[in-house]
């Protein structure tokens, strides 16, 4: 196989020598199969608390909503400012009192110090959504926040839940959704060795995904966790996903292409960089004629501006693990091949 024409993109393969040796450590019970799961813990204790209604960001996973609505919580919305950021003159911070609201650190790439501190100098409760900045150790001083593995490596399940006191514990039951994930990576794997066709596996994947979205209790991750993490050099990967955000970074400004999102924190391992480009779904299809598989986040429903904008317009670039400067270098030419032009939000224009 030409190295250099590899697929770039996708879900994380599973390399089947992680299962040749018993794992030393059990992590079954530390974790929540997912970040939906761990999510779904925190608003249980914060029901708990009083809470009733939640204000999240008009820019968000669906797959958030649907956890959130089936905890019988009443949604409200908020808007941000072009960088991601809670934009400070609406009424969220004027009138409301008490309230709980969910934060996300987009890309892992905010400094979300001044955000959770003006919400908690008008008496709100702070949930921090970390799925997308796992590597970012810093918690901004939030009450509750939950991170997970899936978007960094190649777990398929996993995530954890803190509050402010303690960490909150996982049920002990699981589920067999993850087990299809299991299932594709090793079939992904395969496919280097043998003439499977990409069907093979992406079928498993959806199925996985499916059952997931179907589940509506929080459950433990299965006891595969346990072999996954221990082959894993945590260290290497986040060291690997930081050159390549930098090398992919300086490689887009030499191009005159700019990021969605300028990185406020220092050597940032994101899951991706986000760009935001004129006809975007036009351009992610010529990449995938080139092997190249580039994920969006996200198809917001919502009727603001930024999430309208977003959803059209961003592409998430991959820089994990798995690729090295050649990869990066690729992905940037074929952009340009495709005359891909980055174009700047409107953030003056009135919502």
């Amino acid at each position: 196989m030409n190295d250099t024409k590899r697929s770039i993109g996708g879900e994380f393969e599973l390399n089947p020598a992680v299962f040749n040796d018993p794992p030393q450590l059990e992590y079954r019970y530390r974790f929540f199969s997912s970040g939906r799961d761990a999510l779904r813990a925190i608003l249980k204790v914060a029901r708990k608390a009083g809470h009733s209604e939640i204000y999240i960001p008009c820019y968000i996973c669906q797959s958030v909503k649907n956890v959130i609505q089936s905890e019988g919580f009443e949604i409200h919305e908020y808007k941000l400012t072009f960088n991601l950021l809670i934009d400070a003159s609406q009424a969220l911070f004027m009138h409301r009192q008490q309230s709980l609201i969910l934060v996300v650190d987009y890309f892992g790439l905010l400094d979300l110090t001044d955000d959770i501190k003006k919400l908690h100098e008008h008496g709100a409760t702070v949930i921090l959504d970390k799925v997308q900045a796992l590597f970012q150790e810093e918690t901004f001083d939030a009450d509750y926040w939950f991170s997970g593995f899936r978007k960094f490596l190649p777990t398929y399940e996993g995530a954890f839940a803190y509050s402010r006191e303690e960490e909150i514990d996982p049920p002990r039951e699981n589920c067999s959704w993850s087990l299809f994930k299991v299932l594709g990576g090793l079939i992904k794997y395969s496919c280097r060795y043998t003439h499977l066709v990409d069907k093979s596996y992406l079928q498993l994947f959806e199925m996985a995904e499916q059952q997931l979205d179907d589940l509506s209790e929080s459950n433990c991750a299965s006891q595969l966790i346990c072999y996954t993490l221990e082959a894993l050099d945590i260290s290497s990967i986040r060291r690997k996903r930081q050159q390549n955000y930098l090398i992919l970074s300086e490689l887009l400004k030499e191009r005159g292409m700019m990021p969605f999102v300028f990185s406020e924190v220092s050597d940032p391992a994101s899951p991706s960089l986000p760009i935001v480009i004129e006809n975007r779904d036009k351009v992610r299809t010529h990449l995938m004629e080139e092997g190249i598989y580039l994920p969006i986040h996200w198809v917001s429903e919502s009727q603001s501006r930024l999430s309208s904008f977003a959803s059209r317009c961003e592409l998430s670039l991959i820089i994990d693990q798995r690729y090295r400067k050649e990869e990066m270098v690729r992905l940037v030419n074929a952009l340009c091949e495709v005359k891909a032009t980055t174009i700047v939000y409107d953030y003056k224009s009135l919502e």
